[in-house]
């Protein structure tokens, strides 16, 4: 998050270890659940008349479901991950993967 904001730079804070301690999580519509928790969210929320759409089982969700860098363009928002640290004038197109803490 605080490599999205720009607060700090890539590479300036030691993540070593990091991506092992996190857990996958179903990022959904409904926000983030816990991937042992999901079939039971998604009764709960049919139950309620809701749609429950899952965009991903990841560790970190996509970048703009949280933050949306300013100067930044992104066309397909599948393909950044929050984490990612895009400068102003940052165009990323279609193909373009960034991943975190880059």
């Amino acid at each position: 998050h605080l490599l999205s904001h720009r607060l700090v730079q890539p590479h300036g804070q030691n993540l070593d270890g990091l991506f092992g301690l996190l857990a996958n999580v179903a990022w959904t519509s409904l926000g983030p659940v816990a991937v042992d928790d999901l079939e039971r969210v998604r009764l709960n929320a049919r139950a309620e008349g809701l749609h429950l759409q899952v965009t991903s089982v990841d560790k970190f969700p996509r970048m703009t479901d949280y933050v949306a860098p300013k100067g930044v363009r992104i066309a397909d928002a599948d393909r950044v991950r929050l984490g990612a640290h895009l400068a102003a004038g940052t165009t990323v197109m279609h193909e373009g993967f960034v991943n975190f803490n880059a």
